[in-house]
């Protein structure tokens, strides 16, 4: 049986990628700001969870980017190691159903990358390389 659910889904998918699509924006919309949900009314104050889930977002995508751009790090392992295993693991979840609960649990993951980019460009701003002072 199981077998056969998934044929059919497989088929369904490749019969209908638009529906495919939309249902995958909406996963990645539930799994990061937690709305929509199908099939149910939506609380007004669940929209306040939109604007911290949306600074933490943009503060990661915004260490990545500096990340690629400047190279700018003195942990680059550590780095692009959490940070592909945070996109590898969102991604994957965002092709099946997604709830806030899967982020929740990257959370403190994603805190620290961002806190990793964070100091290392402090460290550049003050002029130091790999935590060594370099402005003398």
């Amino acid at each position: 049986e199981d077998k056969v659910l998934k044929n059919l889904a497989i088929k369904n998918i490749q019969t209908y990628p638009e529906k495919y699509l939309k249902n995958w924006i909406n996963n990645v919309n539930r799994m990061l700001f937690g709305t929509p949900f199908s099939y149910s009314s939506q609380h007004s104050l669940a929209a306040l969870r939109i604007l911290p889930n949306a600074i933490l977002y943009v503060l990661f995508i915004l260490s990545i980017v500096t990340f690629l751009l400047g190279k700018i790090g003195s942990n680059k392992m550590i780095f692009i190691t959490l940070a592909c295993l945070i996109l590898i693991y969102l991604g994957l979840s965002s092709l099946v159903t997604s709830m806030p609960r899967y982020v929740y649990t990257l959370t403190p993951i994603i805190l620290i990358t961002i806190a990793i980019q964070l100091n290392s460009m402090l460290n550049l701003i003050n002029g130091k390389v790999n935590n060594i002072d370099v402005t003398r």
